[in-house]
């Protein structure tokens, strides 16, 4: 009651500044919203955050700050964790970056990456399986999928310069 009380009085308050009360009360409801997501949801906050501010490099910056500061992690672009878009992991308490905003990347192939790695749990020996399912089941091309070897989306399955021989061989690209 009390904290309905002081949040219509934020209403009242800045109407005396010039706001009729149409234009700040919309204005103070997404303010005490956003503030209550910020401290009950960090997670969820950072990540919609993140998400509408992408292309804005210093916004985005302050936002990586901040998400330190209150202890999530913001991690790189990882193959069963990254999606289109920024993508929260609430185990890992960390938050994973998109990979639509690489260049000659899209959201369909990121989609389609992360449905594959829902489907199937891939021993992380095994680049050569995921990479005929992929070839099988994706509309990636040569040259994304060497951009996301090169800028390690699949880690975990071994170095990035080991796995780049595997896919250029596969790919008919280079002579076993």
């Amino acid at each position: 009651r009390e904290i309905l009380k002081s949040f219509l009085q934020v209403i009242s308050d800045a109407s005396d500044y010039g706001f009729s009360v149409n234009h700040s009360s919309p204005y103070s409801y997404i303010g005490y919203g956003g503030a209550w997501l910020r401290f009950h949801k960090p997670l969820e906050f950072l990540t919609t955050i993140l998400n509408i501010q992408d292309d804005d490099k210093d916004k985005t910056n302050k936002i990586v700050a901040y998400a330190r500061k209150v202890g999530v992690d913001i991690r790189s672009i990882s193959f069963g964790k990254s999606r289109a878009s920024y993508a929260l992991n609430r185990e890992e308490k960390a938050v994973y970056k998109g990979i639509a905003s690489i260049k000659y990347l899209n959201r369909n192939v990121a989609e389609e990456l992360y449905e594959l790695a829902q489907q199937k749990e891939y021993d992380k020996g095994d680049f050569v399986t995921l990479l005929r399912d992929i070839f099988d089941t994706c509309t990636i091309d040569t040259r994304q999928m060497e951009i996301l070897i090169r800028l390690d989306f699949f880690k975990d399955f071994g170095a990035k310069e080991i796995l780049l021989e595997l896919f250029l061989t596969m790919a008919d690209k280079k002579k076993a």
